[in-house]
């Protein structure tokens, strides 16, 4: 028996594969055949692949097959903002993109065709996407779909856990039972053991050292109120006042802007709290000029009841941080009403 030696029947190598490859090509008049591709070569998952040929000795390489990105968004997921999709396209130039937008990955009625997504009101507490379908020149269509966003929230002046909730006659917190997720005491100052919320609580410590190092004495009078206790406080106006009066300087329970942790009442040692008075005071005149340099404006100032709802309170002050603060004060604007572009809220309504 003739003995053949392993040898004989090993597989060539690449190079010369290739070279085989090529001879049986040229026998056979198809030019050249290309070796099989080094998977160390390989396209990385989802990128285009060039196909190349030779062609009378000259390598021809072929357009790369085309591809779409997974959509990505970008913007603010709250009511009254806007959302953008972002994708990338590479082989074959696109003929053309369609945007389909999706709630709960449904498409939403007249949206459709645009990059952008204004976000309404209906979108409140459901996840956006959007379906981006890509037809390339030669009739390849692509489809792909971005990620769900997180639930659309409230606009700020909507929603009572951000510092710029708008709340007044006509709007309400939502829920008119919120407790805001954190209350803390200021420090060094003193209070009447109402808590408010860390940030407004550093802004007072602040506010405080700067007002005792211009020898003004400050306190604070009245700050964070539950909707119980605020019930119970509005009920006891009612009840020495009526409802009439009671309405013009105190909030319903659930309308009270001491619910969100973001408002005080100040005082000082000269007497007048919680009076007109205040505003003659040395404390009232330096919380008038200086307040707002640390993020607090005079939430109803005098002559403001038609559009408030409330009359002058000189002690009483929100919390909107210094950027608004300052441009309210550039700008002269006296109200957040007027400064948001809001209705008068004058009444219940």
């Amino acid at each position: 028996m003739k003995t053949v030696s392993a040898s004989a029947h090993a597989r060539p190598g690449r190079a010369a594969a290739s070279a085989m490859a090529a001879a049986l090509g040229l026998a056979l008049g198809l030019g050249a055949l290309l070796a099989p591709p080094n998977p160390a070569e390989a396209s990385a998952p989802g990128s285009p692949v060039a196909v190349s040929r030779v062609e009378a000795g000259r390598t021809v390489v072929a357009a790369a097959s085309p591809s779409l990105s997974r959509p990505k968004l970008t913007g603010s997921i709250r009511v009254g903002s806007r959302l953008r999709a972002n994708v990338t396209t590479t082989g074959r130039k696109s003929d053309f993109l369609h945007y389909e937008w999706l709630r709960d990955g449904k498409p939403i009625n007249g949206a459709a065709e645009t990059v952008n997504y204004n976000v309404k009101k209906a979108d409140l507490k459901h996840r956006i996407s959007v379906r981006v379908t890509a037809t390339f020149v030669g009739g390849v269509t692509l489809v792909s779909t971005s990620a769900k966003t997180e639930k659309i929230r409230p606009r700020l002046i909507d929603d009572p856990t951000s510092g710029q909730v708008v709340v007044n006659k006509r709007r309400p917190l939502k829920p008119k039972t919120f407790v805001p997720l954190a209350l803390t005491m200021p420090r060094g100052i003193a209070n009447n053991g109402q808590p408010v919320r860390p940030s407004v609580a550093r802004a007072i410590e602040k506010m405080h050292k700067a007002a005792r190092a211009d020898g003004v004495g400050l306190r604070m009078i009245s700050g964070y109120r539950s909707y119980a206790l605020q019930r119970q406080t509005f009920n006891a106006y009612v009840a020495r006042d009526g409802v009439r009066a009671a309405e013009t300087y105190s909030a319903r329970p659930g309308y009270s802007e001491h619910q969100t942790g973001l408002t005080v009442d100040l005082g000082g040692y000269e007497g007048c709290d919680f009076d007109f008075c205040f505003a003659s005071t040395k404390t009232g005149k330096w919380l008038k000029k200086n307040a707002y340099k640390y993020g607090f404006i005079m939430r109803y100032p005098n002559g403001s009841q038609k559009i408030t709802g409330y009359i002058w309170e000189p002690y009483h002050f929100r919390y909107v941080g210094t950027k608004v603060a300052k441009n309210m004060k550039k700008k002269k604007i006296q109200t957040l009403e007027q400064y948001r572009g809001l209705k008068a809220a004058p009444n219940y309504g």
